[in-house]
Order: C-alpha cells, then sequence, then structure tokens
C-alpha cells in the first residue's frame, strides 16, 4: 500500500502555515503589542503549525522511502533515477533546515517565562493563585519577540520553503512525467 502521496498534504500545508506565520511575526513584530492573549495564541499557532509541519514531514520522508523501495517501475522512464534521488535529497535537506529552524527557535532562543500584570505580588508576599502554586505564563514582550524571529529564522524558514516547493516538483515530476509508482 502507498502512504507517502497520502501523507505529505498535511506537513506541507503546516510548514507554509507556519512558515508565513513567522515571517510576519518578522516583518511586523509589534502587531499585537499590548495584547498579550492574542500575542501568546499566535505564537503557539505559529510554534504548533511548524512542530506539527516538522512531524509530518520526518513521517513523510520515511514513508517515502519504503514507497519508493516498493512502488513499481515497470512504466517508467529512462532517468527517473536522477530525479528520485534529487527528490530525497531536497527531503532530507527540508529535515535539516526545519530541524536547525525549530532548534533555534525552542533551544537557542526560548520564549521568556515572567509574571502575569494580574498576579504582581505585593512586596511582602509571593506571587500565587490560591490552589495553584506559582503564577507564570510563557511570555514574549515585542523585544523578545523581534530576538526570537530574527533574521537567521527567516532565512531558514524562506530555505526551507524553497525546498518544500523543489521536492514537491521533483515528487510531480517522478510520478506524472517519470511514471514512478503507477501500476
Amino acid at each position: 500500500m502507498v502512504i507517502h502521496p497520502l501523507l505529505l498534504h498535511f506537513p506541507v500545508a503546516l510548514l507554509v502555515t507556519g512558515t508565513a506565520a513567522l515571517v510576519l511575526s518578522l516583518l511586523r513584530p509589534g502587531l499585537f503589542a499590548g495584547k498579550k492573549g492574542q500575542r501568546l495564541a499566535f505564537e503557539g499557532f505559529m510554534s504548533g503549525a511548524l512542530g506539527l509541519g516538522y512531524a509530518g514531514v520526518i513521517l513523510t520522508v520515511i514513508t517515502g522511502l519504503f514507497d519508493m523501495q516498493a512502488s513499481p517501475k515497470t512504466q517508467a522512464k529512462d532517468g527517473w533515477i536522477i530525479i528520485a534521488v534529487l527528490h530525497i535529497i531536497t527531503a532530507v535537506s527540508l529535515l535539516v533546515v526545519y530541524g536547525g529552524l525549530l532548534y533555534r527557535r525552542f533551544v537557542v532562543l526560548p520564549p521568556a517565562v515572567s509574571l502575569p500584570d494580574s498576579a504582581s505580588p505585593a512586596p511582602d508576599q509571593s506571587p500565587t493563585i490560591p490552589g495553584d502554586g506559582p503564577a507564570l505564563l510563557l511570555e514574549t514582550p515585542p523585544l523578545a519577540l523581534a530576538h526570537r524571529t530574527d533574521w537567521l529564522s527567516l532565512g531558514l524558514s524562506l530555505l526551507g520553503l524553497l525546498l518544500l516547493i523543489a521536492a514537491g516538483w521533483l515528487g510531480g515530476t517522478l510520478v506524472y512525467e517519470y511514471r514512478v509508482g503507477i501500476g
């Protein structure tokens, strides 16, 4: 059974959406200035789209390797091997580029942790919400947002988009022009 074509649409959509959100957050860092809840929701959406898209790419590359091995090639035109190798190289490069981008976003430049404004402690008491312990929220102030989505992150995400387009084009060429997988 061929699984690769069934899986590939989800990571493509998620990575394109996450990258568009990342580019928007870099070009308009003050987009949600003063709107902490909206900014946090946007950051969560962007990180979720990129993370789920990356997980989907991992599954898509693995199933693509198995499907390539098992797919019929009896009607394939000559020269398909070169296109297949280029398709695999772009897919693995996609893993490396988006993996580097996610590592940078979550490990190298993690979001700041701070106290919420509503739970600011009085000078003589600790910040707590009754029954919940310390009240810490994940917050990204406008200056930290500009540092988290820096030019290197933008370059990696745009390179990832180019690799995504190239991998898709090469995969389509394999099936529709070279007839790999057509039984």
